[in-house]
């Protein structure tokens, strides 16, 4: 304990002779006034230079012999010579202390004569040789106010230097007032929650949405510093309104409120909400809640696309919902990561953004890297063909048929078979007769045409579902809210497929299961439609716990 005060003392010694040595030496710079420029301090052969006030209180003038001009080669007087000084007034102090670069009557070029402090004028007489043969003169400076305007600069200098400036001070009298009041502050803020209302009597309320809106207000004499509603950052409003939306997961949902003024006292209320989920069946299809497994496939990679509402043409009735299903099947059921799927639906799935997925430079290309990894396209929306160029194409959402035929699919399977993945597995939910899936043209006043693909486009590695056949036409189950192609595949997809209830869901399967449901749904409405596989056949797509 000792040495920490032996310490503290030096330390504070050592800042206090640092204070001082930093103040005069802004001091010393400041008692000397430069007269260089003046031209009131000059006689023909001499110049008083500078003036100085040393630390003793004498008085050093500087006094130099004037040069030649720019355009004279000689001095202003051949010699410096002085006869005598006489300084004033004498009779009140006034006295010369000493000189330095005089010897006898000559001087240096530059010479110095030290004065007593109340001197106010010194005379010198001197030999010019300037315009004459030579000659005495007499030359005057009056120097006393420049000695008090040192004295006078250097006395400001210490008065601001030692005290605190009045603005300052105002600052150190609010900062300890504020300081003060930061202690005696023992109040926290004031949380009064308006919504949602939980009675007297409980301690809780009960919900069935998964998202609530907590309303309230928030209160402090000295100013609310942070807010948080269920652990986010919430923002308030002059009078210190709140409104926050909150997520609610199943069953019991804690919700802290929580304040913080600006001295730092938190206060906090606790909001107790129960979501009770009520379930309607009716609202689902039996396939909409996919069946999950215990697969992990961490090297696939796959792109959905669901276009519901089109731009130029339309609707493809319940794309959006197909698609957003079978992504949950992706996940839950196939088990591919989130982070391993890109899925764009409606307005999103422009010809340029499925490029950006499933071009020759697109998501797909940057993430598969060899032949471990497997890749999933699924695709609900309308398809087109081209009788004339025999080609058929995927309809972007923004893509008019009158036009263009969007996403070629002889360049799509070429561009995935580039990629030397393992395998590829395309499901198509659309038919490439230019009609919808209740049958309305896609092209006013033009007829159903198909372009039956080419088995040498397709690679070893890639199989392809379609949802029709030749010129039929891809329908939808109202009831179910999916297509028609899309639900068997869903529920082929939750088992039913699996054939000799091995555990394991091959492609031949799958197609087996689809082809047979589909068809028969189909004819049971008086309409036909035959799904079909195009490539391997083989491959194992899901793994049953």
């Amino acid at each position: 304990m000792k040495n920490f005060i032996l310490i503290t003392l030096i330390l504070s010694i050592c800042l206090k002779i640092n204070a001082e040595s930093n103040l005069e030496d802004i001091i010393n710079s400041s008692r000397t006034i430069d007269l260089t420029y003046s031209g009131s301090f000059s006689s023909d052969c001499h110049k008083l230079n500078k003036i100085k006030l040393e630390t003793n209180g004498i008085i050093t003038l500087e006094i130099i012999r004037l040069k030649p001009s720019y355009t004279s080669k000689v001095f202003t007087c051949s010699v410096s010579k002085i006869y005598d000084v006489e300084v004033y007034p004498s009779d009140k102090g006034a006295y010369i202390v000493g000189a330095k670069g005089v010897r006898g009557k000559i001087t240096d070029d530059r010479f110095y004569i030290q004065v007593s402090p109340k001197t106010e004028a010194i005379r010198i007489k001197y030999f010019s040789d300037k315009n004459t043969k030579g000659e005495v003169k007499i030359k005057r400076f009056d120097v006393g106010y420049i000695i008090n305007k040192i004295k006078n600069r250097i006395a400001d200098l210490r008065e601001s230097e030692s005290t605190i400036p009045s603005w300052q001070k105002a600052f150190k009298e609010t900062e300890t007032k504020l300081i003060s009041e930061a202690k005696n502050d023992k109040q926290p803020p004031n949380i009064l929650i308006t919504s949602p209302v939980v009675q007297p009597e409980e301690s809780f309320i009960e919900v069935d949405n998964y998202t609530t809106l907590v309303r309230g207000k928030v209160k402090d004499n000295k100013g609310v510093m942070k807010l948080l509603v269920g652990g986010n950052n919430t923002s308030a409003d002059e009078n210190g309104n709140f409104v926050a939306k909150v997520k609610l997961g199943f069953g019991e949902n804690k919700i802290k409120v929580q304040a913080e003024d600006v001295n730092g006292n938190i206060s906090e209320k606790t909001l107790i909400i129960i979501r009770k989920e009520f379930l309607n069946n009716n609202i689902f299809s039996d396939v909409d809640i996919p069946i999950k497994t215990s697969m992990k496939n961490k090297n696939t990679f796959a792109v959905v696309i669901g276009i519901e509402n089109y731009q130029y043409v339309p609707d493809a009735k319940y794309a959006y919902n197909d698609a957003q299903v079978f992504r949950e099947y992706l996940i839950e059921t196939l088990g591919i990561s989130k982070q391993n799927i890109k899925m764009i639906l409606n307005s999103k799935a422009t010809y340029a953004e499925i490029n950006k997925l499933l071009g020759s430079k697109g998501w797909l290309k940057r993430n598969v890297k060899d032949s471990t990894s497997n890749i999933i396209i699924y695709f609900a929306g309308h398809g087109i063909s081209n009788l004339e160029e025999k080609t058929t194409g995927l309809l972007a959402f923004d893509i008019d048929p009158n036009y263009s035929i969007g996403i070629d699919t002889k360049n799509l399977y070429k561009n995935l078979a580039n990629l030397n993945a393992n395998s590829i597995t395309i499901f198509l939910d659309a038919c490439f007769t230019g009609q919808t899936r209740e049958e309305k043209l896609l092209i006013a006043d033009s007829r159903p045409i198909t372009i039956v693909p080419k088995i040498n486009h397709i690679s070893d590695n890639m199989s392809i579902f379609t949802a029709t056949s030749n010129t039929q036409t891809s329908g939808a189950i109202k009831e179910q809210e999916h297509g028609l192609f899309t639900y068997f595949l869903l529920k082929g997809l939750r088992g039913n497929a699996d054939d000799n209830k091995d555990k394991k869901l091959t492609l031949f399967e799958l197609n087996s299961f689809i082809t047979k449901e589909v068809s028969n749904y189909a004819l049971n409405a008086e309409r036909e439609q035959t799904p079909q596989l195009l490539g391997s056949k083989d491959k194992i797509l899901i793994k049953y716990d």
